[in-house]
Order: C-alpha cells, then sequence, then structure tokens
C-alpha cells in the first residue's frame, strides 16, 4: 500500500515520511481510532515505506521487491499478531491475509464473521508475545523488521506485561506498530511507552472521492452512503457494494412504520423475526439506514427540505410521517437505535431487540407523544 492510496491525511503522511527520511523514527507506535479508520492501512504503508529500497520524498517506489511483497504480505519482515477465538483452532497466517485483502478496515466483528464463529471472546494470549521475542530475534535480512499487533485490547495482563517488557527493552531496527479501536482497555504503562497518533474518520469530501472512483454509482446513492457511513469507511465500501440495499431498505422502513403505527402486533413480531434472519453486517446496515431516515425526518420538521438528497417517493413518505414525528422523540430512538448495534455485535438475541423497539414505536404511536 502506498500513501497515495489514501485521500487526505495529509498531516499524517507528512509525519510519517518526515520520521523516516530525517532517520527519527521510534521503535513503537500506536494507531488508534474510530470503527471504519485507516490505522492499520496507514501502519502497513508506514512499514512499506520504511522498508522501500527506492522510496522517493512523497511516497514508497511500489515496485521494489520489498513493497511488492509487503502489498500481498508475503514480507517476512512484517510479523502479525492478531486476536483470535478462545477454545478454538489459532487461524492460519493465510486465512488472515485473506481477510487483509477484503476487510483492511474491518474490525473484530468483521473478523468473527470472517472466521465463521459466533463467539465473541476474542483473545491475544501470553504465547503471543513469546512468538514476538522469537521474531526480533531471527535472522531476517530487512532494514526494518515490523511487529504489527492488531487490536490489543484484546491482549490479557499477562499478555501485555510481557509485551510492555520487550517494548521496554527496544531490539535494533525493529519497529512495534499496535492499531487499536478501543485504547482504554489497553494497560496504561504500555500506553505510556507507545507514541500515539490519533487517526480520524475520513472527511465526507473525501469519501464522495473515494465512491466515486471505486464504484458507479448515482449521485443520491453516494450522498447516502455518506450520510449513514460518518466517516467509517468499512461501512462506506459495504454499502456501495450492495446499491439495492437502499430500495429493499426503504420498502421495509415504510412497512415496518405502517405496521408500528397500526398497532399490528402480529405482524411487528413477524417484521421483527425477519430482520433477525439478515445477516449481522446488513443488519447493522440497515440500522444506520434507519437513523438516516430519522434524521431526514427531523430535517423536514425544521424546514430544511432541501437537504434531503433523496428520492420522491421518499420524500412524500417523510412529509407524512414528520408531522406525527417530533424532535424530542426521535432523539431517544436514534439513540436507542445506535445502541442495538452493540448488542448485534454481542450477539444478544435480536428477534427481542427489534421486538422491544417495534414495540415502543408503536406505543409512541399509540399515545400520540411524539
Amino acid at each position: 500500500m502506498q500513501f497515495s492510496l489514501i485521500k487526505g491525511f495529509r498531516y499524517i503522511k507528512r509525519n510519517i515520511i518526515n520520521k523516516v527520511l530525517n532517520n527519527n523514527i521510534f521503535h513503537s507506535y500506536l494507531f488508534f481510532g474510530k470503527k471504519g479508520n485507516p490505522s492499520l492501512s496507514f501502519v502497513i504503508i508506514f512499514s512499506t515505506y520504511v522498508n522501500c529500497t527506492n522510496k522517493s520524498i512523497l511516497d514508497s517506489c511500489g515496485t521494489c521487491y520489498s513493497c511488492l511483497s509487503i502489498f500481498n504480505f508475503n514480507n517476512s519482515s512484517i510479523f502479525f499478531i492478531f486476536p483470535f477465538i478462545k477454545n478454538n483452532p489459532i487461524p492460519s497466517i493465510k486465512k488472515w491475509k485473506n481477510f487483509l485483502h477484503s476487510e483492511v478496515y474491518g474490525n473484530s466483528f468483521d473478523w468473527i464473521n470472517y472466521l465463521n464463529l459466533n463467539n465473541k471472546n476474542l483473545t491475544i494470549p501470553l504465547e503471543k508475545s513469546k512468538d514476538i521475542f522469537k521474531y526480533i530475534n531471527s535472522n531476517i535480512e530487512s532494514k526494518y523488521k515490523i511487529v504489527i499487533i492488531w487490536l490489543p485490547e484484546y491482549m490479557n495482563a499477562h499478555t501485555s506485561n510481557s509485551v510492555l517488557k520487550i517494548i521496554e527493552e527496544p531490539s535494533k531496527n525493529v519497529i512495534f506498530f499496535l492499531v487499536s479501536l478501543n485504547i482504554s482497555k489497553i494497560l496504561p504503562t504500555l500506553l505510556s511507552r507507545l507514541n500515539i497518533i490519533n487517526v480520524s474518520l475520513f472527511k465526507d469530501k473525501y469519501i464522495n472521492l473515494i465512491i466515486s472512483d471505486r464504484y458507479n454509482l448515482k449521485n443520491n446513492h453516494i450522498f447516502q452512503i455518506t450520510n449513514i457511513s460518518k466517516g467509517n469507511l468499512n461501512k462506506i465500501i459495504k454499502l456501495s457494494k450492495n446499491v439495492n440495499f437502499f430500495n429493499n431498505s426503504f420498502n421495509y422502513f415504510i412497512e415496518w412504520m405502517r405496521v408500528c403505527y397500526s398497532h399490528d402486533f402480529l405482524n411487528i413480531v413477524e417484521y421483527s423475526f425477519f430482520f433477525s434472519k439478515m445477516k449481522k453486517e446488513v443488519q447493522i446496515s440497515f440500522l444506520s439506514y434507519i437513523v438516516f431516515m430519522f434524521r431526514n425526518i427531523l430535517l423536514y420538521n425544521f424546514y430544511y427540505k432541501d437537504l434531503c438528497n433523496i428520492s420522491n417517493s421518499s420524500r412524500r413518505f417523510l412529509k407524512k410521517i414528520s408531522k406525527i414525528l417530533y424532535l424530542n422523540k426521535i432523539e431517544i430512538l436514534i439513540s436507542k437505535i445506535e445502541k442495538m448495534y452493540l448488542f448485534i455485535e454481542r450477539n444478544v438475541n435480536s428477534k427481542i431487540i427489534y421486538l422491544n423497539l417495534s414495540l415502543e414505536i408503536s406505543f409512541t404511536f399509540k399515545n400520540n407523544i411524539f
């Protein structure tokens, strides 16, 4: 990977390049941010640039042996540590590399889905720190040996302390990169030994460029994806690959609101079961779409109709429903829906949470408290 593949983030790019060109590289870094940020991409790009044999002042060459082997995740100078499921076989490095090719902006939820497992007990056990020690003391012909720990928040206390000890006694020409989505769960002492780089999500103007460059989509779909994703490139990619999702989701949303409004409890139960049978990533996208639609209803309530870049059929529906859905309760519903993301990722019974949300919406309609 090269810097040119990531839109924006000029400060981070320049910071990395200056560190390398001035030979002022720290031996341990932590890249962190919210889900869908390009932290892991930047770590791989950093690793590529530092070991490139023909780098420029702007980017790695992309053609030397080191660059090409890193692009294919076949470079022995990079050693990956990643979490896996307790009491299950450790995924092969080949499976991990295949995951990277398809889900470089992914998270623990995507990793578990990729492994086709429903268990959420991810861990990085003590044995992995021993593997790190073996690697940094091995004979590998490379300017720098790179250790990348993906999601270090899953290291247990013993692993964290062991990694801390290795980092505190750095070996020559070894760089540690930790890539986290939740630094609050990382051992504070370990954090204090790391050079921390906060990687933000993508800005809307870059999202539009990314979608336009990669996918042939209509402007209204690009607008919807931009608003639903909120800079999360992982979500952007998934939504862009399934444009029919928007048409289906709109129809589901309309029918769901209608059965809730009519207090049709039999169909409320059926819809709750139907939603719960969707794939988890589709459920999360659908919930994001619902939040998107509720926010458009808010725009209608505040007379910002021109900001709703949606189809005419969607506008007609929003015009009707905005008359009975007001600010305070929509905010409450949006808050509840956003909490459902976490429930789904944690494998809470989705039938129950959809049914609970449906009944709350129906109850709100019935009592006309919007």
